[in-house]
Parts: structure tokens; sequence; C-alpha cells
């Protein structure tokens, strides 16, 4: 596991070392995400998916990091880097333990790889489309909540009960415009899917989310 690691953080550099007479970017991105999840269970559990289904909610969290990008003609590139993402979900009330506003947070080192395609190349406003992976390792995971009729909101990590490493695939559709021969700015729909459970419990959930991704990049 450790060294699969070692590959994908590392693959960003690998990316720029392979053709200095490429086309390149690297920037700058930021998304505000809405986020959930999906769940799974089989067999004697389905009846608790049902339950927390009705209990789980949306909440809100954020994406950050830098691009790596690499030009293979005016419409194809390959885009990765590295991203710290904040997702989870929400339960508004679990009155059987007096708690409200209940929020799980995931905090991950995520390394996309997306194939990006770019129409009208030609123009300074041009549309695109994504499809990508996400290669994720959890950092920190945490639930922060409010007690009925206290005023503060505790919290407690749970990172050690999860499964580090997770899969994800991205999808995406937005605009770019260039500000002139080296800078471009981008605007995105960008949604995520993890392709594998946070943890080994029988109710399985994968995180999602979608957000407006804001990027900046230079050429070079």
């Amino acid at each position: 596991m450790k060294r699969i690691l070692i590959i994908l953080f590392l693959f960003p550099a690998c990316l720029i070392a392979q053709d200095t007479t490429s086309a390149f970017s690297f920037g700058f991105l930021f998304s505000n995400d809405i986020c959930s999840r999906i769940s799974k269970a089989e067999g004697s559990t389905a009846d608790l998916k049902q339950r927390f289904d009705s209990l789980e909610d949306v909440s809100y969290g954020y994406t950050a990091g830098i691009i790596l990008s690499r030009s293979f003609n005016r419409n194809l590139s390959l885009h990765s880097g590295l991203n710290y993402s904040d997702r989870g979900y929400s339960i508004d009330t679990l009155s059987e333990v007096d708690l409200t506003n209940v929020k799980f947070h995931y905090r991950y080192l995520e390394v996309p790889l997306r194939v990006v395609y770019v129409f009208s190349a030609q123009k300074k406003i041009r549309p695109f489309v994504s499809l990508g992976l996400n290669f994720g390792y959890l950092l920190q995971a945490k639930t922060k909540y409010n007690q009925i009729g206290q005023a503060t909101e505790p919290s407690f990590n749970n990172s050690d009960e999860l499964i580090r490493f997770n899969l994800g695939v991205s999808a995406s559709v937005g605009i770019e415009k260039s500000i002139n021969t080296k800078y471009k700015f981008g605007v995105e729909i960008l949604v995520r899917q993890s392709l594998l459970s946070i943890s080994n419990s029988p109710l399985q959930r994968m995180l999602n989310s979608a957000g407006v991704c804001i990027s900046f990049a230079r050429k070079f």
C-alpha cells in the first residue's frame, strides 16, 4: 500500500519530466462542494440502510489544490495535481441521544488524473468536458455535533476505524478563457463519486460531491 501511495503522489512530477517540448501548465483550483454519499447494504442490514438513508443528508465542503497539465494538441490534454478535499454528510437530529446538527467530515489528500477535451480550441472562450479518476488518502475523519441544551460544538476523531485509501471517478463540464498567451481562467461544474466505501462496516458509504470549480493556470 505504501508503494502505491508513493507512486500516486509522485505522478505529477513524472508527468512534467516526460517531455520538455510539450505544452505544460501549472495553476491552482478551488471548489465549493455540496457533499453526500450513496449507501449499500445486503441481507439483514437492509433495514439499517433504510433508516440511515432517511436520517443522513447533504453537507458542505471544499477542494483546494494545484494543477499540472500537459497538452497533446489544441483539443486534448491530461491534468493531474495534488488536492486537499473536505467531504462528508450530515444528520439533522439524533433524538435518541439528544444530538443535533451532526456533521461528518472526511479530509483527503488526492491525486486526480483527468482527460480534458476542449471544443473551439482557437477561440478565447472555449467549452470543455473531462473524465477522470481520483486517488485519495484519508488524512483525518472528524465528527462535529451539538448536544441539546449546550452551546458548545464538541468534536471527535474517528480516523482509525476507516479505510485510508480511496478510489473515485470524476466528470465535469465547463469553460476556459485565455487572459493572454500565457494565462487562462476556468470555471466548471465538477462531480466526483467514490467507488470504495469509507469503512468495512456492513453498511457501506461511498462519498460524492458536486461543486463549481474555479481554476487559474499559467502555460510554460
